[in-house]
């Protein structure tokens, strides 16, 4: 059994705050980046968890605290791979989906990979890109949002989903800001987090005692 960590990113960073990530107005209808994460992730969850692996949430605190969280769990879990998907959404109007992974790890590259190709054939999606993000130039801010990763053990990598955009017009994306869309982008990317995750591993039968003579 592999175990699926899912931060559902903004939120509530701080005791007493809460980050709603980024929001449209679409036909007099306000779209919150937190509403559409929360409902694709729970797609994502059922899907991994129809497969056999373990699914835990994380949607308070800082993302610091947030990632030491996980690498804790996994250090808990020897032998057992471990996958972080740092939910988002994005904004400024594109029409293809982003998996971003620390450049410094391999394991991120190659889970990244996987929810790209996921992603990929979805209708509405021109394009799926993998990015490998650092310290450095304009992925810096999607960097944070997963660097405490690569301190954790080597059992676990993350990925940053940003799998449509917000405020797309024109119909590409629009599907994925209604119920239909984020079920089947979230059972796309929860198949293949189970995938990555691999096979699970089903207990040994226990042979049957013998009978006394």
């Amino acid at each position: 059994m592999g175990i699926l960590i899912i931060d559902r990113q903004h939120g509530e960073k701080s005791p007493g705050s809460f980050d709603p990530g980024c929001q449209a107005i679409v036909d007099g209808r306000r779209i919150i980046e937190t509403d559409l994460t929360e409902e694709y992730g729970a797609a994502i969850d059922k899907a991994a968890t129809a497969a056999g692996h373990k699914v835990v949430w994380l949607r308070s605190g800082s993302y610091y605290h947030r990632q030491k969280e996980a690498n804790q769990l996994a250090r808990e879990s020897k032998g057992e791979k471990v996958l972080y998907l740092a939910l988002h959404v994005n904004a400024g109007g594109g029409t293809y989906a982003l998996s971003m992974h620390d450049r410094r790890s391999r394991g991120g590259k190659v889970a990244a990979e996987a929810m790209a190709a996921a992603m990929e054939p979805l209708e509405g999606i021109s394009r799926s890109k993998v990015i490998g993000c650092d310290d450095i130039g304009w992925t810096r801010r999607a960097y944070y949002c997963i660097k405490g990763i690569w301190k954790g053990p080597s059992n676990i990598s993350g990925v940053l989903l940003e799998p449509f955009f917000i405020d797309s017009k024109g119909g590409a994306h629009e599907r994925f800001r209604e119920s239909e869309g984020l079920a089947e982008l979230g059972a796309a990317v929860g198949a293949a987090a189970a995938k990555y995750l691999g096979p699970v591993k089903k207990p040994a039968k226990k042979k049957p005692a013998k009978k006394a003579d």
